[in-house]
């Protein structure tokens, strides 16, 4: 398969379903593929570990943004997410991102154990009492998707009442990472971003009257002591993002994880008996079928990965789920394989720009995958699952799955 063909694979309908036979083709044409003079996709592991641990380059910035998509000022989804830390630069970048990261640090993490658990096996009970009566659940919408959400709002301190609304609702912002999004889905995506935007106004309105102990004080505290160090716009962008940063990833791996254990049903049986298998799965999980598909970078100084010499202002779209099965770097890359040695997927990017929610995206997942199968071992597909149109981010949007009656 020829590089045109490779992309138009990737980014057509059997992209969404399975992009990796695209990517397998990328990887024969070598670890950095010219597209342009001036455009490189990025299919191997060492190089876009190489790039994306530079602190030269640079991540979506407004003007790259105009140049190669005017309209993204037009929707707040755009202009709300695209200044949040995940695409800003140094300075700002540096400045911001200490405020956020003490309280996704792996210690901190570990304190949340037990609200994971307790959370995971209450939405397991809501599982049992659906499947109650050969009932069929959804285990996105009743499970993957609500577990991330509510423990993000836990962390804002969004009360348990207001649950739902997020879980309707913050989906919806995701599109704005998608580079052609449907007329209506780009509606959609505004809509519950300014509604989310209304209510986090809100929030920090009521903190600012009354703190406590949870994210949203924090930072509203930082900016009271000094507004140059986090401005009113960054603190509301990024208390925002954290949200759609909830959900990116992680429903996808509990979805996912959870496909994975009813279609191979052996690993579940082992994830029932040894407490220690859950954590080499999940990480064969990220590496085997990345949440998140690609990000970009742009080279601000001439840069040397590799073979290759990339120029400045080279655009560089870095295929995260091509990296990971790297034969260069994986034995068998295709292979799901749980006990794989040296396993170190940048699923959740590494560098500057390392994901501050991955040990909690992990936690939740090493904690809610044995949840589910422990409290329902008879668990069993109940048809297909179904995506939605997006190439970003994966996504399911049915995992049907039931309980057959004795």
């Amino acid at each position: 398969m020829d590089v045109e063909s490779a992309l138009a694979w990737i980014m057509g309908p059997n992209g969404i379903e399975d992009p990796y036979p695209g990517y397998q083709a990328l990887h024969e044409h070598g670890p950095i593929v010219p597209v342009t003079d001036s455009m490189f996709i990025v299919v191997g592991y060492e190089a876009a570990d190489q790039i994306l641990r530079d602190a030269s380059t640079s991540v979506v910035n407004e003007e790259r943004l105009d140049r190669n998509w005017p309209a993204w000022r037009t929707n707040r989804a755009s202009t709300l997410l695209t200044k949040t830390l995940l695409f800003t630069d140094p300075p700002d970048h540096t400045r911001v991102r200490p405020l956020l990261s003490g309280w996704f640090s792996a210690r901190r993490v570990a304190g949340m154990s037990d609200l994971i658990r307790e959370r995971s096996e209450r939405l397991a009970d809501g599982l049992v009492e659906r499947c109650a009566g050969d009932g069929v659940v959804n285990l996105v919408k009743d499970f993957a998707l609500p577990l991330p959400v509510r423990i993000m709002c836990d962390i804002l301190g969004i009360p348990e009442s207001d649950y739902g609304w997020f879980e309707d609702r913050v989906g919806d912002m995701l599109i704005v990472l998608e580079a052609f999004p449907p007329p209506d889905e780009a509606e959609l995506g505004q809509r519950s971003t300014e509604e989310i935007e209304a209510y986090i106004i809100d929030l920090i309105a009521a903190r600012r009257r009354a703190p406590a102990d949870d994210l949203t004080s924090a930072l509203i505290a930082a900016h009271d002591r000094d507004q140059a160090a986090l401005t009113a716009d960054e603190l509301l962008v990024n208390l925002v993002g954290m949200l759609a940063a909830a959900l990116d990833s992680t429903t996808y791996l509990l979805a996912n994880g959870l496909l994975q254990l009813l279609r191979r049903p052996e690993h579940a049986t082992r994830l029932r008996d040894d407490e220690e298998f859950v954590r080499p799965y999940v990480e064969e999980l990220l590496r085997w079928d990345a949440p998140a598909q690609f990000t970009v970078r742009r080279a601000t100084t001439t840069m040397r990965v590799g073979d290759t010499t990339l120029p400045p202002e080279a655009e560089l779209l870095i295929l995260l789920g091509a990296a990971n099965r790297d034969p260069r770097r994986f034995d068998s890359p295709h292979d799901f394989r749980p006990d794989r040695p040296d396993n170190q997927p940048i699923s959740f990017s590494v560098g500057p720009h390392f994901c501050l929610g991955s040990p909690l995206a992990r936690l939740e997942a090493q904690i809610a995958l044995p949840a589910v199968m422990r409290r329902l071992p008879d668990l069993t597909l109940a048809g297909e699952p179904t995506r939605l149109n997006r190439y970003a981010i994966r996504w399911y949007d049915s995992l049907p799955a039931t309980v057959k009656a004795a």
